[in-house]
């Protein structure tokens, strides 16, 4: 019987290093069905009379790289182009400096940002001495009664959720009086807090409590 194509390319995949796409994902700009984008903006400000003229500031016309830019898959964060422009505006208006530490992401809608949002900073929590960084799960304290949607996507990060009960007027801020804890040695379990997570104890401690 006549090998199948399944098991001809079966040596390849063990030999990740020799393989090759033969094509991506990314359609080619040529074959995009439209040639121009134009919108017609409303004035910003009640008022201002929309001028006849050929370079009228309310149409927006996207063609050429721009729109092609626009149509192509992109990153996950958002189109580059935007972003940059969205990182300018924030240096501009906020006096933010533009460095390593922050960044902009661009978002579908509530739910993707608030994800993108969740898990940037659980990542960002995680520190290279931590021996079980997600095996036990981050600790997120969730109002109760919570948004509905947002335990959907809490479900797919590794996390435990604490409930903060809420009444008429909205979160309770009661916070803990004290927290009992041996941090060397502990009885019964004979466990030692190492030195980074004392630290993160004691700002949690100052911060919360």
């Amino acid at each position: 019987m006549p090998s199948t194509t399944t098991l001809d390319i079966a040596p390849f995949l063990s030999q990740k290093s020799q393989l090759w796409k033969a094509c991506g994902t990314r359609p080619n700009p040529s074959t995009f069905p439209l040639e121009s984008i134009t919108m017609k903006l409303k004035p910003a400000l009640a008022g201002i009379s929309v001028p006849s003229s050929d370079d009228d500031p309310f149409n927006l016309t996207l063609d050429g790289d721009i729109l092609s830019e626009a149509l192509q898959y992109g990153k996950t964060a958002g189109v580059a182009r935007f972003i940059e422009c969205l990182e300018e505006f924030q240096t501009h208006r906020h006096k933010r400096l533009r460095d390593d530490t922050w960044s902009v992401a661009v978002g579908s809608g509530s739910q993707d940002l608030m994800f993108k949002g969740v898990n940037n900073t659980m990542q960002s929590h995680h520190t290279p001495s931590d021996t079980q960084p997600t095996d036990e799960g981050d600790s997120v304290l969730v109002e109760t009664p919570v948004y509905p949607s947002t335990l959907g996507f809490l479900a797919a990060l590794p996390c435990a959720l604490i409930e903060v009960h809420s009444d008429g007027q909205g979160l309770n801020p009661r916070a803990p009086k004290f927290l009992y804890t041996i941090p060397s040695g502990s009885n019964p379990t004979g466990s030692s807090i190492p030195e980074h997570r004392k630290v993160t104890v004691y700002i949690t401690h100052n911060w919360y409590v």
